[in-house]
Parts: structure tokens; C-alpha cells; sequence
């Protein structure tokens, strides 16, 4: 019984054995079939996208037979090398030619076809030719196409006319059929705009590139040239492409530019006629600094620290600080963050978008005029948030003026002020006082909580008090003290001082809530 059962299974191995071979034969049949048929298939794809044609005119047969005929390739697939050429007469025989050029059938081509009556050999008329393309496989081999790319009758009337009949013959010096030109050259224009001439090229079918002895360099301004001076500097008033130099070209005509920033735009620093500007803006990185060129404008770039010193003195009018919502921070000893010099007086100056903390003073202006602060927060100050003194025609607008040891706004002698729209929050003295002015506005201001008074004006004259809030001061709201001739409506306040009096009549729409 053991050794049947060991017989069997010798008998199952074999069988297995035997499958696994008959297997890999029929694989290598399958494979070697699946690689020929996919390499005929690729290759006749290539054969079909070719295009050659017997260009119409061109054939020549003469009266012993010899063929000779130009041969034209269009666009498409595969590398030529040469073709294959079939002759039939009109008694049914037939010669096969291979035809090989010196050089490969390119597109765009034309080669001229010589077939000798030595080559194909046949007696009767001449009837048909065809023309089959090969073309070199990736391993060299050489394949030829199974059907003709291009075929022609041959009749009678192309024999036995010794070759003159339907003949062209490139360089002959006469442009016949199936040709543009024949050894001659035309006049044209480069594509710089030079005059100059064209040759036929040696296939006879076209012309080649125009060529001129002009160019830009030579000193003589020709085509489309607007100079010449014969150098290669850009930085001159002639460009090395025989273009005028001009302003916004991005070249730099050193002799009347002084910068050129490729465009006509000023601001940028290099103006439309070419000339430096003076910078757009500039930085304020640090301080101490002084604000010292008037007509421009300086940005604060970066928060401020200054301690034990005053942080920006402006000595110039016609300025601009833009604060950009940064912060300056002073320190022990530090007593301005902005102040204006006393040695001239000063006009025309913006102060904008900016908060200013632990000075003495936040902003302090003296003999200054026409000038407006907008956008500031001054807090946290020892005396006074804003202080002027001998102003005139100065706007205060939309700032903020809190928690400052004094005054919140401190206005000493002046005319036509402008406080409009301001805070004044929990000052420990006023929120503001004016002392000495005339002729000034103060209107739609909210000041609340004070320590001491509202509003106080001292010895100020003719001033327009409208839409004001003044509430919740320690003190009185508002206070009138020898001032004469101030008026207004629409505020709101609870208590004053001689501010509804004689010549004063600063009313109040309701008292403070």
C-alpha cells in the first residue's frame, strides 16, 4: 500500500511538470506573435501618416525610356530613407527600383527621381509609376510600405518627346511647371526693414532668407533705424539698435537723464522727465530726531522709545507726520513727544494717526499756524495731552486726550481754533482749557469725569460753543471767566459759571444725565 501511494504522487508531480512546460511554449508562441503583430501594426501606422506626391509637371520621359520626375514630401511620421519604385508598361510587366538618396527625404523637401530604361528594362509603352516609402526601424532595419504613397500614369504623350514635353530642370535659369524660381535672385526687405536681396534656392521651390550688407552700426541710418552712431553704449542718446535714447526706455541718455525707471511716472523717485526726485516719504526709526525739510513728508515706521529725552522736534513748516498707528513711549525725563522749536514760526503742519504716552507734554506747538492734529490718543502725560501757545487757525479733530495729569487740551492765546470732535476723559485738572482766544470753535467734543471743571475758558472772547457734552465733572461743567461775547446751543451740561450771562450765552440743550 506504501508504494502505491508513493507511485501516485510521482505520477501527479510529473503530470504537473509537464503542464508547466507545455505552458511556457505556448507563451513564447503567444509573446513572439503579440511583438510582431505590434511592431506591423506601429510600423503601417507610420506608413499610413506618410505624404509624398509626384509634383504635377515634373515628369520627363524620353524617347529611350529614361524616367526622371521630382518628388515632393508634406509633414508627417517617420524617418525616409529612401523609397521604392515601381515601373509597369502596358503589356502588363513590371520593374522594381530602389531609389536611396545622398541624404534622407525631409519634409518640406523635394528630390528629383533619375530612373535610367537600363534600370527597369522594359519594351512596351511606359504605362504606370509607383512609389512606395521606406523608412529605418529603431534597430536599423529598413522597412518598405505595402501600398504606394504616390503613383502617375505614364500615357503616350509622355514618351518619345526627348525630354522636353512637361520637363523641369532646376538651374536652367527659366522658371517652368512645378517651379517658383530658377537661379534668379529678387529684392526684399529684412525683418530689421534693411533693403536687400533673395535667392532661388537649389530645389527651385522657393526663396531663401533675405539677406542685406546693411546694419545698424555701420553709421548710415537705414530701415527702420531712427539713429546710428556706430557703438554699441546704450547709455547714449542712440541705442545699440539704432533706437533713439528716450525717457522711460529703461536706458539711462546720461547726457540729459539723470535716471530712468522704465516708465514716465513721477513719485517713484525718478520723475517723468527723467530727473531724481526727492523720496516719497521719510523713515522715522529712532529718536531723538528733528523734522527739518519742509514740503515732505516723514512716517513713523516702528514703535518709539525714548527715555531721558524729548523723541521728534520739528524745525521746518510744510510737514507731514504720518504716525501709521504706531506708538511713543517716553520715559523718566522725557518731556515732549512732538514739539516745534522756538526759534521761527512755524506753518503748515499735519500731525496724524499716532498715540503718545508718559511725557510731560504729548504734543506741545508754539508760534505755529494753519496746521491740524487729527487722529492722535495723548494719555498718560504729566501736565497736558495737547498744549498750543500763540496759535492761529489750528485744528484739533478727532483725538483723545485722557488720564493726563492737567489739562487734557491746554490752548494759551490764539485765534481761530478748530476742536472738533475730541475726548477728554478723567484729566485731573480740565479737560479743556482755553485761555486767551478768540474767535475759535469747539463743538461736538465729549469731556467727562474731570477732577476739577469741564470746560474752562479764562479772559476769551467771541468763541462758538455747539453740541458739546461736559458731564460728570467734580466741579462746575462750564466755566466763563472774564470772557465775553461766547455763545452756542445743543449742549449738554448741568452746571456754569457766568457762561449764560451778559454778553456769554452758551446754552444747553439738556443737563448731563
Amino acid at each position: 500500500m506504501q508504494k502505491r501511494g508513493l507511485s501516485d504522487v510521482v505520477t501527479v508531480v510529473l503530470i504537473v511538470l509537464l503542464t508547466m512546460v507545455a505552458i511556457s511554449l505556448v507563451w513564447v508562441f503567444v509573446r513572439n506573435s503579440l511583438t510582431v503583430s505590434g511592431e506591423q501594426i506601429q510600423r503601417e501606422t507610420i506608413f499610413s501618416t506618410v505624404r509624398l506626391s509626384i509634383v504635377q509637371g515634373s515628369i520627363d520621359v524620353t524617347s529611350d525610356k529614361n524616367i526622371s520626375f521630382l518628388l515632393e514630401r508634406s509633414p508627417s511620421q517617420g524617418n525616409i530613407s529612401g523609397v521604392l519604385i515601381v515601373v509597369e508598361d502596358d503589356s502588363g510587366n513590371s520593374t522594381t527600383i530602389f531609389k536611396y538618396n545622398s541624404t534622407a527625404i525631409k519634409e518640406f523637401s523635394r528630390v528629383r527621381i533619375d530612373i535610367k530604361n537600363s534600370d527597369h528594362g522594359l519594351s512596351g509603352n511606359l504605362k504606370k509609376i509607383s512609389v512606395f516609402p521606406d523608412i529605418i526601424e529603431t534597430d536599423g532595419k529598413i522597412s518598405v510600405a505595402s501600398n504606394p504613397a504616390a503613383e502617375s500614369a505614364l500615357n503616350g504623350a509622355n514618351q518619345g518627346n526627348g525630354g522636353t514635353a512637361n520637363a523641369s530642370q532646376c538651374g536652367n535659369n527659366s522658371t517652368e511647371a512645378g517651379e517658383v524660381c530658377d537661379s534668379n535672385n529678387r529684392t526684399c526687405l529684412t525683418v530689421q526693414g534693411y533693403s536687400g536681396t533673395q535667392a532661388c534656392n537649389t530645389l527651385c521651390t522657393g526663396y531663401n532668407t533675405c539677406t542685406s550688407a546693411l546694419r545698424c552700426g555701420d553709421l548710415l541710418v537705414n530701415g527702420t533705424e531712427q539713429c546710428d552712431d556706430g557703438n554699441l553704449n546704450n547709455n547714449d542718446s542712440c541705442k545699440n539698435t539704432c533706437q533713439n535714447n528716450i525717457c522711460g526706455d529703461g536706458f539711462l541718455n546720461s547726457a540729459v537723464e539723470q535716471c530712468d525707471d522704465n516708465n514716465t511716472l513721477s513719485g517713484d523717485g525718478c520723475s517723468s522727465l527723467c530727473q531724481l526726485e526727492a523720496p516719497a516719504f521719510i523713515s522715522i526709526t529712532t529718536c531723538p530726531a528733528t523734522i527739518n525739510q519742509s514740503g515732505n513728508t516723514y512716517q513713523i515706521m516702528q514703535d518709539l522709545n525714548p527715555v531721558g529725552t524729548n523723541c521728534l522736534n520739528i524745525s521746518a513748516s510744510n510737514i507731514i507726520i504720518k504716525g501709521n498707528n504706531r506708538k511713543i513711549t517716553g520715559g523718566v525725563g522725557s518731556t515732549y513727544g512732538i514739539f516745534t522749536d522756538l526759534t521761527s514760526a512755524r506753518t503748515n503742519i499735519t500731525i496724524e494717526n499716532l498715540t503718545i504716552s508718559n511725557f510731560v507734554v504729548g504734543i506741545s506747538l508754539q508760534n505755529v499756524s494753519r496746521s491740524t492734529i487729527k487722529n492722535i490718543i495723548s494719555i498718560n502725560n504729566t501736565l497736558y495731552g495737547f498744549q498750543s501757545i500763540s496759535g492761529n487757525n489750528i485744528s484739533l479733530v478727532n483725538n483723545n486726550a485722557s488720564f493726563n495729569g492737567n489739562h487734557g487740551y491746554y490752548i494759551l492765546t490764539g485765534s481761530f481754533y478748530n476742536l472738533t470732535n475730541n475726548i477728554a476723559y478723567k484729566n485731573t485738572q480740565y479737560g479743556i482749557f482755553i485761555q486767551t482766544v478768540s474767535n475759535s470753535i469747539l463743538q461736538g467734543n465729549n469731556i467727562k469725569n474731570s477732577t476739577s471743571r469741564g470746560l474752562f475758558m479764562l479772559v476769551s472772547q467771541n468763541n462758538t460753543v455747539n453740541s458739546n457734552t461736559i458731564c460728570y465733572t467734580a466741579g462746575t461743567d462750564i466755566i466763563c471767566s472774564a470772557s465775553t461775547g461766547n455763545t452756542g446751543v445743543g449742549n449738554i451740561y448741568t452746571t456754569n459759571t457766568t457762561c449764560t450771562t451778559g454778553t456769554n450765552n452758551i446754552q444747553r440743550s439738556s443737563a448731563c444725565p
